[in-house]
């Protein structure tokens, strides 16, 4: 998979969700480009960059406030780090992405503790981080094959929505259609 982008796009009501899998060292410009081009504003990463001594995610952002990294042609800064809500499940970075004289800014959420073919220890963190992200027009959302964490955040999202507009909801059909 090296410098390929797999990504998959799923339309609710006025939001555009981007599911990805992770992007490599050799995708992470590719990445940022597809970022910019499609106005992505919020990004939801469900996985660590490394597991037991395996890469799972480019480290595609600075770690660091203030930090700026450059990948190819797009050069990321890191503006700010919080954690949103009092359980402390997900983390978020504000980070500034400049391609040339473009300058945009994309928030970052960060759910590294959600274990690779595993369940939450809660559903609460995935409904805050939904809630957080539905307003925006264009999410991407991404764990390490891009399928399990981000499927199941998709299938929630999907039956939510579908319950929030007073539709039945079938988690079967709904994963038949994603």
């Amino acid at each position: 998979m090296e410098g390929k982008l797999d990504t998959k796009n799923i339309c609710l009501g006025d939001c555009k969700y981007i599911c990805a899998q992770a992007p490599n060292d050799a995708s992470i410009n590719d990445f940022w480009r597809m970022l910019l081009q499609e106005k992505v504003k919020q990004i939801i990463m469900l996985c660590k960059t490394v597991k037991n001594g395996k890469p799972k995610c480019a480290q595609y952002w600075p770690l660091t406030v203030g930090d700026t990294k450059q990948y190819g042609t797009v050069s990321v800064t890191n503006l700010k780090i919080a954690t949103p809500e009092k359980e402390h499940v997900f983390e978020s970075s504000v980070l500034q992405v400049s391609v040339g004289a473009e300058t945009y800014q994309i928030i970052q959420h960060r759910w590294i503790n959600w274990p690779d073919f595993g369940v939450p220890d809660s559903g609460m963190g995935m409904l805050r981080l939904l809630r957080i992200v539905r307003d925006s027009k264009k999410v991407l959302i991404h764990c390490s094959a891009g399928v399990g964490r981000t499927g199941t955040v998709m299938a929630v999202e999907v039956c939510l929505r579908n319950l929030l507009e007073g539709k039945d909801v079938s988690p079967i059909e709904v994963l038949k259609d994603l």
